[in-house]
């Protein structure tokens, strides 16, 4: 289901290779989440009945999205449905302009005309209103990032 992100308190964002499956994707944010923090990890999921184990994938809250570049749309119905999540996508130009982007990669530029996928899509999946928590980790042909809601 694609979602405004207007009510998401965590995005992660997503940018692939033509040749990523979601597999890949699932894979990189469940590490990437397992990297954080516990405290990290307890402000974003900061629901009581859940035990946050350090090391390990934290169960996913249902105010999260995945965000992504929308040419990647079917790849993230399939990692959002993996996950049990919802789906916001962005144009190249709408990445291009947002704030708060720590990494920049010219492959990415040169190919969809931004650069930055996973950090601008994480951030613009909370409209202006997030900071990054975990910034680009790159994974097989992806890479992933997590902003939160400030």
């Amino acid at each position: 289901m694609d979602v405004s992100p207007v009510n998401a308190r965590v995005a992660i964002g997503f940018g692939a290779t033509s040749s990523a499956r979601a597999e890949d994707v699932v894979r990189l944010i469940e590490t990437t989440l397992a990297s954080l923090s516990t405290a990290t990890l307890a402000a974003l999921w900061s629901d009581e009945s859940r035990t946050i184990v350090p090391g390990s994938s934290p169960p996913l809250a249902s105010n999260a999205v995945i965000a992504t570049l929308d040419r990647r749309v079917a790849l993230a119905r399939d990692v959002a449905a993996a996950l049990g999540m919802d789906v916001v996508t962005f144009d190249a130009a709408t990445l291009a302009r947002v704030d708060g982007v720590v990494t920049a990669s010219p492959r990415a530029l040169a190919s969809v005309a931004t650069a930055s996928v996973a950090e601008a899509a994480a951030l613009a999946a909370l409209s202006s209103r997030g900071r990054l928590v975990a910034v680009r980790t790159t994974g097989r042909n992806c890479t992933c990032a997590v902003a939160e809601r400030a």
